[in-house]
């Protein structure tokens, strides 16, 4: 396992985030309770992620309530990536790209709910995620060992 300098890790991350269909995210329901939910996104350039929500599931309750979320990606062997970030809601063109891009994501994954995007129903809206802090872990090795696996910082800061 290769240490990498601040650009390869950062392009490490895009070239892992373009590649992977799933995430985790987490919200913050009014009453303080955790939320999570595994969904289908896209990545821009620079590095904001995009999803598709209902708009009367409790993930777009909790958004809309506080902007705040926080999720990961992760392939056992290859690499984590870990993020907190704001969202914001997005229509357009911008809307019409994020909805093909992660359409095209979702005819990627072998029996994965093809009835959902049949058509897009107008009840569903785009997020985007632009991260306050990323980090990139290196799974690469198939073992624990007394070195620390490699984590890059790669927006904001891991001081607490």
């Amino acid at each position: 396992m290769a240490i990498l300098n601040n650009n390869e890790a950062l392009n490490a991350a895009k070239a892992f985030l373009m590649e992977q269909k799933l995430m985790t995210l987490s919200t913050v329901h009014q009453n303080n309770q955790p939320h999570s939910a595994t969904l289908l996104f896209t990545i821009d350039a620079e590095l904001n992620f995009y999803f598709l929500s209902h708009k009367t599931s409790l993930k777009t309750d909790n958004i809309n309530q506080n902007s705040s979320v926080a999720g990961s990606v992760f392939e056992l062997g290859s690499w984590y990536v870990q993020f907190h970030g704001t969202t914001e809601q997005v229509q357009g063109k911008l809307f019409d790209s994020a909805i093909d891009k992660i359409i095209n994501q979702a005819d990627k994954l072998k029996d994965f709910w093809p009835p959902l995007f049949m058509k897009i129903d107008p009840e569903y809206v785009v997020y985007k995620i632009t991260p306050t802090w990323l980090r990139l872990t290196d799974l690469s090795t198939s073992t624990i060992t007394s070195n620390p696996m490699p984590v890059y910082t790669l927006i904001g800061s891991d001081a607490k």
